[in-house]
């Protein structure tokens, strides 16, 4: 009768879910981790990683830019190998005259037209016979005043007049009287750096090379300031007498005794040479 009582206070017990003290726990596990296990671990590393946005960087100190290189061009001029040339108004040989040209001249070259060569002589459109010209190609840094010598190419042909009357006073200020067929060779620089540049040169070769820069060698743009034969026996600034634009390859621009016109530069004449002058 014992042994029964004892069985059905056990399955008393257990019916309604009571334990006794001896009974071992349903679980091994601690009660902090859960009994139940996820079906599925997360991924570590999701499918798409957002794009990281850097942080903006400091100002960046712009690098010095090097300073380009010098540009070269060519330019062509036209050496007169005639004893004298006739400059015309077009291409044929009955075309109207409107100057000349002489033996070592040089014109700058524009065009060629068949047996003609378009170039600029005395503020217009002109054309020399292809027969009595050697191209000459000079290769140079190109000029930081190159509209002085366009304005310059204009003068070619014209007048030689000692003393004639300057455009403007030195200071700017325009003169009355100005002929723009009449020029020295100051008042031809000057004419062409202020027309072509905006450049104020002063009445004469004397007071001109005080301006500007002095510079030991000579680049296209630059004013050559010479003695001549009035002054080789003068001292100091007094033995300045003339003055001209060098075009770069040995030529030069300038008026002297007859027209303006382009010749080359020999040793001689850069034994002249007093000053140059870049303005």
């Amino acid at each position: 009768m014992k042994k029964l009582l004892l069985i059905g206070m056990s399955t008393i017990l257990l019916l309604t879910g009571c334990t006794s003290q001896t009974d071992a726990p349903e679980s091994s596990l601690p009660p902090e981790f859960p009994e139940e296990i996820p079906e599925q671990i997360p991924e570590l590393f999701p499918e798409e990683v957002p794009e990281l946005t850097p942080d903006p960087l400091p100002e960046e100190i712009p690098e010095e830019t090097p300073e380009e290189e010098p540009k070269e061009s060519t330019f062509t001029y036209l050496k007169c190998t005639a004893s004298k040339l006739t400059v015309r108004s077009g291409t044929s040989s009955s075309t109207a005259a409107i100057g000349y040209v002489e033996r070592g001249d040089h014109l700058p070259m524009v065009a060629k037209s068949g047996n003609w060569y378009e170039t600029r002589y005395l503020g217009k459109k002109g054309y020399v016979h292809a027969d009595y010209l050697t191209p000459v190609k000079i290769t140079v840094e190109k000029s930081d005043y190159e509209g002085a010598l366009e304005t310059a190419y204009d003068l070619l042909g014209t007048k030689y007049v000692y003393g004639a009357v300057r455009y403007h006073d030195g200071k700017g200020n325009l003169l009355s009287g100005f002929n723009p067929k009449e020029f020295d060779c100051s008042s031809l620089v000057q004419y062409a750096y202020y027309i072509g540049e905006g450049i104020i040169l002063d009445v004469n070769t004397r007071t001109q090379v005080k301006q500007g820069m002095r510079v030991d060698q000579a680049q296209r743009g630059d004013l050559l300031y010479m003695t001549n034969d009035a002054r080789r026996n003068k001292t100091g600034i007094e033995r300045i007498g003339h003055v001209g634009i060098y075009l770069g390859g040995n030529l030069m621009l300038h008026t002297s005794s007859d027209y303006a016109k382009i010749i080359e530069m020999t040793s001689a004449k850069w034994k002249d040479v007093e000053d140059v002058r870049r303005m």
